[in-house]
């Protein structure tokens, strides 16, 4: 007798989208929604549902700052090409629809500080995507978990995939 292999379907698998909401004290008004981009929210029916809460909490006059640090798949769509770049950060402001504001940096550049809209046309702070990246990857323990010599190879053009194979030669040496 043949005996069956259980395999769950991937209907029922729960994807978990992580973000951080700004809240507004006392009542806990959500202001500004971050959002870390994943392949799940940039293609198939994930990037349908993730566009729609992006509509949703737009509509309501809640900022959101979408960041895209992933070089494979689409990029979010806007009335106007792109700037160049090979990462963006946009920030949807709930006070300024349809308008965009778009940041643009290359796989060569330092992470930028990015502007979070809180409440009020010109209220923001300023979040240190570099901080941020460097803390995650340190608490992570990221060095241990990454196998940087697997031979992942990410779309660059010839001279960025020259540059970035030569800080990975730099670091294996260490």
């Amino acid at each position: 007798m043949v005996r069956p292999v259980t395999i769950s379907s991937v209907d029922d698998l729960e994807i978990r989208e992580g973000h951080i909401e700004i809240l507004r004290a006392p009542n806990h008004e959500l202001v500004t929604s971050i959002e870390l981009l994943s392949p799940a929210n940039k293609v198939g029916e994930g990037a349908g549902v993730y566009r729609d809460k992006r509509r949703a909490l737009v509509a309501r006059g809640i900022h959101v700052v979408e960041i895209d640090i992933l070089l494979h798949g689409p990029r979010t769509e806007l009335a106007k090409p792109l700037p160049p770049g090979d990462y963006f950060a946009m920030t949807f402001r709930g006070d300024r629809r349809p308008d965009v504001d778009v940041y643009s940096w290359g796989v060569r550049d330092p992470l930028p500080p990015i502007p979070i809209p809180l409440k009020g046309p010109k209220e923001s702070v300023n979040l240190l995507l570099a901080d941020a990246f460097a803390s995650a990857f340190d608490r992570g323990k990221l060095d241990r978990k990454i196998d940087y010599g697997a031979g992942y190879a990410p779309p660059l053009n010839a001279s960025d995939r020259a540059w970035a194979e030569s800080i990975l030669r730099a670091v294996e040496e260490i």
